[in-house]
């Protein structure tokens, strides 16, 4: 009993069945840890597998879904640079994770590959880093945790426009702490953000 899922996909997988990918998706959209086990077992190489359509892995899939088991499976079957794939919308994993706003999944992510914090995901000028990801959707661990792991000098790159739009959405969002040690560690930003704000209201 111990080995039927696996059994099952081995002989799925030897036809090539179109299924056993939809399966392999919609176990990690519903966090179904025996099913990823099993397919993974049965083809290794599928923890690489990118959606059709959306070119979503299913550790983009299971983070954004807050699966967190499910995550911290696949990052145990991956290798440090799988982590970097990225979707149809230039999204890592880890950017997909500032959405759920599970830290846990995050800290796995980043414990893999530290050089997710640094990697700006998102459509040509609307790149942002994933800590400006997560201010955005408002979730306070996951923020904290994302810029004490950014390093500064990410924060002072593009003539420190990176910076000063985290500073804009700390504001914004309400993370006045957060803007406070922004301002004392990086005063300039501070012109920077007036601009910021000018253009934006």
């Amino acid at each position: 009993m111990k080995y039927l899922v696996e059994d099952k996909y081995m002989m799925a997988s030897s036809s090539s069945s179109s299924s056993t990918h939809e399966d392999w998706f919609e176990a990690a959209r519903e966090g179904n840890l025996k099913i990823v086990q099993g397919l993974v077992r049965a083809m290794p190489e599928i923890v690489r597998e990118q959606h059709p359509i959306s070119k979503e892995t299913a550790l983009h899939i299971a983070a954004n879904n807050g699966n967190v088991d499910v995550v911290e499976y696949l990052v145990s079957q991956m290798e440090e640079n799988d982590l970097e794939i990225e979707d149809n919308q230039k999204w890592t994993a880890l950017a997909s994770a500032t959405r759920s706003g599970i830290t846990k999944i995050a800290e796995c992510l980043v414990r893999k590959n530290n050089r997710l914090v640094s990697i700006a995901c998102g459509l040509d000028e609307h790149s942002c880093l994933p800590l400006q990801w997560a201010l955005t959707y408002g979730h306070s661990h996951m923020v904290r945790y994302l810029y004490n792991e950014t390093p500064i000098q990410q924060l002072l790159a593009n003539n420190v426009a990176r910076g000063a739009t985290v500073l804009y959405w700390s504001i914004n969002s309400q993370f006045y702490d957060l803007a406070l040690e922004l301002v004392e560690c990086c005063p300039e930003l501070v012109d920077h953000h007036a601009i910021h704000d000018d253009e934006n209201s």
